[in-house]
């Protein structure tokens, strides 16, 4: 499937959204983050406001290299993009190369703690999947919120 998307010159990427305030702006496309990150209305109302949209959330590197090409075709930078492509797939390969052959530690990533709550990589997560590249074995959260209780994270007992 292939998505079109016009050529703009202003872009807004963010997870904090103030509508009005991004409406202001008069953005010709607007990035933004799914897995709720950036709310399902606030997406229609823009939409619905005449504004494209362009929504990217990758959960692997694979889908990571995709949304790097759509949005390098969203901004008509598509050969930028495909060399940033290529380079990437090429240092993947050569991590993955490296610790191909040792021990895989279970592996805690801290995104952050907000109100007590512990945030980590989701499962089937882009983080998730950097980890598992490198040679580690993912503790991850919750595949939406991706919280993850203290008490799962003792469990787990990172290395």
């Amino acid at each position: 499937m292939t998505t079109r998307v016009k050529r703009g010159t202003k872009f807004v990427v963010s997870n904090q959204w103030a509508v009005e305030r991004l409406v202001a702006a008069n953005p010709q496309q607007i990035l933004a983050a799914g897995n709720g990150l950036t709310p399902d209305s606030v997406i229609a109302r823009l939409t619905g406001l005449g504004y494209p949209v362009l929504v990217v959330y990758p959960k692997s590197l694979d889908a990571l290299y995709a949304d790097i090409q759509l949005i390098g075709q969203a901004i008509d930078t598509a050969t930028q993009a495909a060399a940033v492509v290529t380079d990437l797939r090429a240092h993947a390969k050569s991590v993955a190369d490296a610790v191909a052959n040792v021990a895989r530690p279970r592996t805690f990533y801290e995104v952050g703690v907000f109100q007590g709550t512990i945030y980590t990589a989701g499962a089937d997560s882009f983080l998730a999947s950097l980890i598992t590249i490198a040679g580690g074995e993912p503790i991850t959260g919750d595949p939406l919120s991706t919280s993850i209780q203290l008490e799962a994270l003792v469990a787990a007992d990172p290395q």
